[in-house]
């Protein structure tokens, strides 16, 4: 009987922490790409900024998962038909603190880094994670659970990601979920 009773009460948690959704973010469908360019006065240039979808108010996961940060990022989203578009504007009032290395592919986690995850099947069982350090040194991975990575970086970094290699869907709109 207490067997039974805690596989209820796991299956209760359960359920209830799939039925707790996050935030909902519409990334929009951007005719022309960005580019670094358009960030260079750490804000979307006029061309791009009424095309993309502003995203801040993160939290910390390091070093006080749940935190407050003490630097300001914002994540500004868009997609086209092969790729989507993240460009994070990071700011530090000690830019002479920055941690950033000109390093190999995939060495970047001694570094401020900006992180983006992508769950594109919205299951919460796998997610794409793509980050990339100060000097643009990326790194990528799969993941087979989704963690929740909110990322800080003092300073301005983009990547465009391809949408096929990912496995978003064959839709005119993509629904997939993020995180930062």
């Amino acid at each position: 009987m207490t067997r039974v009773l805690k596989l209820i009460a796991i299956l209760c948690l359960a359920q209830a922490a799939l039925a707790q959704s996050g935030p909902t973010i519409h990334i929009p469908r951007i005719d022309n790409p960005p580019t670094l360019s358009d960030f260079e006065d750490m804000q979307p240039s006029a061309r791009v900024a009424s095309q993309m979808v502003k995203v801040s108010d993160f939290v910390d996961r390091e070093p006080a998962d749940g935190a407050k940060p003490t630097q300001n990022t914002d994540a500004y989203l868009a997609y086209d038909q092969k790729n989507l578009y993240a460009a994070f504007v990071c700011w530090d009032t000690e830019p002479d603190k920055i941690r950033a290395r000109m390093t190999r592919r995939e060495d970047v986690f001694s570094d401020d880094s900006a992180e983006i995850m992508i769950d594109t099947f919205h299951d919460a069982r796998r997610g794409y994670a793509f980050a990339a350090n100060p000097f643009g040194i990326q790194w990528d991975a799969l993941w087979t659970k989704a963690p929740a990575a909110p990322a800080l970086t003092p300073t301005t970094t983009a990547s465009i990601l391809p949408s096929t290699p990912c496995g978003t869907p064959k839709a005119s709109s993509p629904d997939a979920a993020t995180s930062f």
